[in-house]
């Protein structure tokens, strides 16, 4: 016991430099896991992103592969090919935040 009473103001300041340690440790831990979170949801996003036009694609055919896409933005569907093709780019700006290539 006679070395801890020596030695208290150096076994206190290790202790804070411990403490200090852990403490930095568990912020960059802290930033490391709120980064995952974001590229987790930054890939669910884009996912959710392009099942909506993959849905329409199915369903409507005529708008995800028009053989006239000029003649069929003339047509009464040339709303619905519009709002199909704004929808398809949003998804992929959506992908291309997740992975550029």
């Amino acid at each position: 016991m006679g070395w801890f009473r020596r030695n208290t103001a150096v076994v206190e300041a290790g202790a804070a430099a411990v403490t200090a340690l852990v403490a930095v440790a568990a912020l960059v831990g802290v930033k490391l896991q709120l980064d995952a979170a974001d590229e987790i949801q930054r890939a669910q996003s884009a996912r959710d992103a392009y099942r909506a036009p993959l849905a329409l694609a199915v369903a409507h055919p005529g708008l995800a592969d028009p053989p006239d896409a000029c003649a069929l933005m003339g047509s009464q569907n040339g709303a619905s090919y519009a709002a199909f093709v704004d929808h398809l780019l949003y998804s992929a700006e959506q992908m291309l935040t997740v992975d550029p290539s």
